[in-house]
């Protein structure tokens, strides 16, 4: 790590990273990033797709799919 010099009303609110070279900041205001949360949930949508690639004869309502996070059965996912 490099060093980061702030001068002449230069301000930070966060933090900052010098990787590979020294960074010298001269009336440079750095604030950090505002994050807006989104009301919209996440949505997950499965697709069976059987290819029978070689002469077989099976259909996607031969296979089943549920879904389960870290081994929890998620509220609503139907077992198709």
């Amino acid at each position: 790590m490099t060093s980061i010099t702030l001068t002449t009303n230069a301000s930070v609110q966060g933090r900052l990273l010098a990787r590979n070279g020294a960074i010298t900041l001269d009336n440079n205001t750095v604030t950090k990033a505002v994050c807006i949360s989104s009301s919209a949930a996440a949505s997950l949508h499965l697709v069976k797709t059987v290819v029978n690639g070689t002469g077989g004869t099976a259909v996607s309502s031969d296979f089943t799919m549920h879904i389960k996070a870290s081994g929890t059965d998620v509220v609503g996912s139907p077992t198709i």
